[in-house]
């Protein structure tokens, strides 16, 4: 079905992507929109259950820390779309990419990424709950990197639901 919805020609960026990355976005979205409604205290059990379809559960602390952090930390609105939207934004595609980078032992990049959003003392914290996300994903024999890391375009001018 996803690969049916690339080779029509479709512009549903969320569909195309390995389902891995797709429960990854749809629980970062979640957060966000947790958040927004002040809802977050059920968000991580729905983002846990969510993880689990991928025999993964234990991710979804390291990436509500992920989320945590980049919120405490962030130097600027991050630009994320509702959990429906069919496109991905470059600060979505960033957040993936950093924890792809941080599975394949790329640091440097997940790093990189990172400072454009969040303040440098926060960066050491988002790195380690996304790596917890890394490991969890990789135990359940799960590799990340239909995005080949980080985006390098500059964000879009978009209202934050963060």
């Amino acid at each position: 079905m996803r690969n049916a919805a690339v080779k029509a020609g479709s512009t549903d960026e969320r569909a195309a992507l390995p389902a891995v990355e797709g429960v990854l976005l749809w629980s970062m979205r979640a957060w966000v929109l947790a958040r927004c409604r002040a809802e977050e205290l059920h968000v991580e059990e729905r983002i846990e259950a969510a993880l689990d379809g991928l025999g993964a559960s234990e991710a979804g602390c390291g990436l509500c820390g992920f989320m945590d952090a980049v919120e405490r930390g962030g130097i600027r609105p991050i630009m994320v779309e509702r959990i429906c939207a069919r496109r991905l934004t470059a600060d979505e595609r960033a957040l993936l990419g950093v924890f792809t980078c941080t599975q394949a032992g790329r640091a440097a990049e997940a790093v990189q990424a990172l400072r454009g959003m969040v303040v440098s003392a926060t960066v050491g914290t988002a790195l380690e709950r996304a790596a917890d996300v890394a490991l969890a994903l990789g135990s359940a024999g799960h590799r990340l990197g239909a995005l080949d890391g980080p985006a390098g375009s500059a964000p879009e001018l978009r209202p934050a639901l963060h």
